[in-house]
């Protein structure tokens, strides 16, 4: 069950406390919902960061996860630092979704399709290379995937 330990962000300093000590514990993927909640909080790239570099470790990650590091990729707002985490998180999320429920064909297609948009405008090199890792653990696309 997934639910969200963080309470005020603002007072972000104990926020970054719950997610160490969440990441510590390995119960990263109970608390999905606020870690999601984290990264679309666009008012601290310090949580922000922290909660795309935590979300790497999720074990088995939610639809609802998913979306928000994939709107941090496809947001070009955002500093180019968050979007090269969120590409580096979408890869081994969308690796672990796959592994752990067997990720509808429709999902990792909307994955790889995510990724392969933000190749057609030209990015930093680091962010190209980030994405195109990211597609590269997803794997090929396929006819029946």
């Amino acid at each position: 069950m997934s639910h969200d330990p963080f309470g005020n962000l603002e007072d972000w300093g104990s926020v970054l406390v719950t997610l160490k000590e969440l990441t510590d514990r390995s119960q990263l993927d109970d608390a999905q919902e606020g870690i999601a909640r984290l990264i679309r909080y666009p008012d601290n790239w310090r949580l922000r960061e922290s909660a795309l570099l935590a979300a790497r470790q999720v074990k088995e990650p939610t639809s609802a996860l998913l979306s928000a590091v994939a709107h941090v990729l496809e947001d070009r707002g955002t500093f180019v630092d968050a979007r090269i985490l969120a590409a580096r998180a979408l890869g081994d999320l969308a690796v672990r979704k796959s592994q752990t429920d067997g990720t509808p064909a429709a999902t990792r297609k909307a994955l790889r399709a995510t990724l392969q948009r933000q190749l057609e405008s030209p990015e930093a090199p680091v962010l190209t290379h980030a994405i195109e890792a990211a597609l590269k653990k997803i794997g090929p696309s396929r006819a029946s995937a």
